[in-house]
C-alpha cells in the first residue's frame, strides 16, 4: 500500500510541474527544427492556378480578383498577371517548412503579348490627310512615321510584347487632283462562297427570294470567275426570283452610270427584268407595294444561244443622272416557269457579274496604290517595326483548298501544307507572316516558323525559369528573386547595350578628347575610354585601341596597363548597368539586388566571355563590382 501511494505522488508531482520543467528548455522547439537552407525545383501545372487564384480572391482587392480571373481562364502568366506577384501565393502553401534563405527555381509559361491584325480605315487616312479621297500612305506621309503614332492612339493599353500586323495602301506618288471614279455600289461576287445551290448572300443585297417558288440567285464560278446565276430549269414551278441591292445613296453623285455584265444559257424566253425603286422599304412584303420603274430597255440582254452558254459581256451603260440626289434600290427580277405541265416553259439561265453604279469627279487622290503589310511590336513603351517576310493567299489558293476564307481556328489546318508547297527550299527557322481572308471584307494574319521540316504557328508563349527566395515569415515570406541577369548584345542603335556607354563617352569624356571616339565613316561605333565596341559587341583591351586614351598612353609598365584596363572595365560595366537599370533599388522585399552581366572581352587576338557580378548599393544608388567568372 505504501509503495502505491509513493508512486502516485511522484506521477502527480511530475504532472503539475511540467510547465516549469519545459521552461528550463526554452529553445527545445528550435533544437528540434532543421535550419538547413534548401533549393527546390518545381514546374507550374494547370491545377496550381486554382490555388493561386483562390489566394488572390481571398485578398478581396479588385486588382487581385482581375488577376485571379486571368490566371484561371488563361493558365499562363503575363504582364497583367505577373509570376513575380502570383507564384509566392503557391510557394507559401507548397514549402511550409522552408527556412530563411531557401530558394525555389520555378518553371512556368509566360505569354509575352498578343498578336493582332489592323487594317487602316478610311477614317485613318482622313485623319492623316484631312482629305476624304486620299486613301494611302506616301513618301510624304510615310508608314514609318504614321503607323507607330496611329497604333499608340488605337491601342493605349498595349503591353510589352504585343504584335500588330498592319495592312495599308501605299502610293509612291504624292496625291494629285484629277478625275476619279467614285463607286456608289459595286459587286463582282468574288467575296462569296460559290457552288451549285449556294445562294448569293444578303451582304450587298436585302432580298434574294423567289416569291412564287423555291429557287434563288446562286453564286457560281467558271474559269476562276464568280458570278450570280438564276434559272427555272427543272424547278417544276412558276418562279419570280428577286435579287434586290442594299439601299444605294446617290445624294452626292454627278451623273452616275449603271452597268453590269450578262450572258444567257439555253435561251427560250425573256425572263430578266431590271428595275429601280425610290420608295421600296427593304422588306419582302414591301416588294409588292413599292413603285418599280422598269429600266431593262437601257440594256442589251442576249437572246442566244438556245443551246449551251454564251460569253459574259457588258449589257451596256445606263445614264443614272435622273436619280442624282436620291436613295434607290436596284432589282434583278427573274420570271420563269419550270412546270412542264403548264407550258410554255420559260427556263432561260441568266448569269450576271460586275454590277457597278459609279460617277466621275475631280478630286485629290493617290493615282495608283498597292497593298502593303508591316509587322510592329510593342517594346520599351513604343511600337517598333520588325522586318518580316509576307505571303498573302491568292484566289487560286482558296480554290485549291476548297474554302473561301479561314479563321484563327481553321488556318493551322491549311496554311502549313500551303507553305510547304510554296516554299519547298525554306530552311530551318525561316518565318513567314501569312495574310488570309477572315471574312468577305476583312483579312487576318499569323506568323509561321519552320521547325523540323514542319510549318507551325509562332507561339507568343515562352517557358521561363525564375528563382524565388524565402525571406522569413516575419518579413515577406516567399518573394521573387530580384537578381538581374543580362547578356550584352551588339548593335549601334542608341538603346543597344554597348552603345549606351559609347554615347555616354561621346557626351562626356569625348567632348574634351575626341580621339576617344571611334567612327566608321560618319557612324559612331566605339569608344576607347572604357573600351566598349558597339559594332563588334565587345570590350576591347587591344593595345592599339587603348593607346588612343592619353591616360593609358602615359603608362609605362605592363602591371600598370593591366590594372588600368581592369579598373576601367569594371567602371564601364557599372556605368552600363546604371544607364540600363536607372530605377533599380538596393533591396526588393528585404532581398539584396545583384546583377550578373555577361560580356565579351577582346584582347586583340581572342574573344572570351565573362560574367561580372555587381550589387546595387545605397551609396547614390550605384552598382558595386564584386567578382567575375570566365565562361
Amino acid at each position: 500500500m505504501k509503495k502505491k501511494i509513493f508512486l502516485t505522488t511522484i506521477i502527480a508531482a511530475l504532472f503539475f510541474s511540467s510547465c516549469d520543467y519545459m521552461k528550463n528548455f526554452e529553445n527545445l522547439d528550435e533544437l528540434t527544427q532543421s535550419t538547413e537552407v534548401k533549393t527546390y525545383e518545381y514546374k507550374i501545372t494547370d491545377s496550381d492556378f486554382s490555388t493561386i487564384a483562390s489566394a488572390l480572391k481571398a485578398n478581396k482587392i479588385a486588382g487581385d480578383s482581375v488577376m485571379a480571373n486571368l490566371l484561371s481562364s488563361n493558365k499562363v502568366f503575363s504582364v497583367n498577371a505577373p509570376a513575380s506577384v502570383a507564384i509566392p501565393y503557391l510557394l507559401k502553401t507548397k514549402y511550409i517548412g522552408a527556412n530563411k534563405g531557401s530558394a525555389a527555381k520555378i518553371t512556368y509559361n509566360y505569354k509575352a503579348g498578343t498578336m493582332g491584325y489592323y487594317a487602316l480605315s478610311a477614317s485613318d487616312y482622313l485623319s492623316v490627310w484631312g482629305i476624304a479621297n486620299v486613301k494611302a500612305l506616301t513618301p510624304q506621309k510615310s508608314p514609318a512615321t504614321i503607323i507607330p503614332n496611329l497604333l499608340s492612339t488605337k491601342y493605349p493599353k498595349a503591353i510589352e510584347g504585343d504584335i500588330k500586323v498592319v495592312e495599308y495602301e501605299y502610293s509612291a506618288t504624292e496625291p494629285t487632283s484629277s478625275e476619279v471614279e467614285v463607286i456608289s455600289f459595286a459587286d463582282d461576287f468574288e467575296a462569296y462562297t460559290a457552288g451549285s445551290g449556294v445562294a448569293v448572300p444578303t451582304t450587298s443585297y436585302v432580298i434574294n427570294k423567289d416569291v412564287k417558288g423555291a429557287i434563288v440567285w446562286q453564286c457560281r464560278t467558271f474559269n476562276s470567275n464568280k458570278y450570280a446565276q438564276v434559272t427555272s430549269n427543272n424547278s417544276g414551278a412558276e418562279n419570280v426570283a428577286w435579287l434586290i441591292t442594299n439601299k444605294i445613296d446617290l445624294s452626292a453623285t454627278n451623273k452616275a452610270t449603271f452597268k453590269f455584265d450578262v450572258t444567257v444559257g439555253y435561251y427560250n424566253a425573256d425572263c430578266l427584268t431590271v428595275l429601280v425603286s425610290e420608295n421600296y422599304n427593304g422588306t419582302e412584303a414591301g416588294i409588292s407595294t413599292a413603285t418599280w420603274t422598269d429600266i431593262t430597255s437601257n440594256f442589251t440582254l442576249p437572246q442566244t444561244p438556245v443551246s449551251g452558254y454564251g460569253t459574259l459581256a457588258t449589257a451596256g451603260n445606263m445614264n443614272f443622272a435622273a436619280y442624282t440626289g436620291k436613295k434607290v434600290y436596284v432589282a434583278f427580277k427573274y420570271s420563269g416557269n419550270g412546270n412542264a405541265a403548264n407550258p410554255p416553259l420559260k427556263t432561260t439561265t441568266y448569269q450576271i457579274d460586275n454590277i457597278k453604279i459609279a460617277y466621275n469627279t475631280i478630286a485629290t487622290a493617290a493615282p495608283t496604290t498597292e497593298t502593303r503589310f508591316a509587322y510592329y511590336k510593342f517594346e520599351n513603351g513604343a511600337w517598333s517595326l520588325v522586318t518580316k517576310s509576307y505571303y498573302q493567299l491568292t484566289a487560286e489558293d482558296y480554290t485549291n483548298m476548297g474554302v473561301s476564307s479561314l479563321s484563327a481556328t481553321t488556318a493551322p489546318n491549311y496554311i502549313p501544307a500551303l507553305l510547304k508547297i510554296k516554299y519547298p527550299y525554306a530552311q530551318e527557322g525561316n518565318t513567314k507572316v501569312v495574310v488570309f481572308k477572315a471574312s468577305a471584307t476583312a483579312n487576318n494574319a499569323d506568323e509561321y516558323i519552320l521547325k523540323s521540316g514542319v510549318w507551325s504557328p509562332v507561339s507568343l508563349v515562352e517557358t521561363k525559369t525564375e528563382q524565388f527566395v524565402f525571406s522569413g515569415w516575419n518579413v515577406s515570406g516567399w518573394v521573387f528573386d530580384p537578381t538581374i541577369r543580362v547578356t550584352m548584345k551588339k548593335g549601334t542603335a542608341n538603346t543597344d547595350d554597348y552603345m549606351l556607354v559609347v554615347n555616354y563617352v561621346k557626351e562626356h569624356q569625348g567632348q574634351t578628347t575626341p580621339a576617344l571616339l571611334g567612327y566608321y565613316g560618319t557612324s559612331l561605333q566605339s569608344e576607347y575610354y572604357y573600351g566598349f565596341a558597339a559594332y563588334y559587341g565587345n570590350i576591347s583591351l587591344r593595345e592599339s585601341d587603348r593607346l588612343k586614351d592619353p591616360s593609358y598612353a602615359a603608362l609605362t609598365t605592363a602591371e600598370e596597363k593591366e590594372a588600368y584596363m581592369t579598373q576601367r572595365t569594371q567602371e564601364g560595366l557599372a556605368l552600363y548597368l546604371t544607364l540600363k537599370y536607372p530605377d533599380a533599388q538596393p533591396q526588393v522585399s528585404g532581398i539584396d539586388v545583384y546583377c550578373y552581366v555577361t560580356t565579351a572581352i577582346y584582347d586583340g587576338v581572342t574573344t572570351t566571355n565573362y560574367v561580372y557580378k555587381y550589387q546595387r548599393v545605397n551609396t547614390e544608388l550605384k552598382w558595386e563590382y564584386i567578382e567575375r567568372e570566365k565562361l
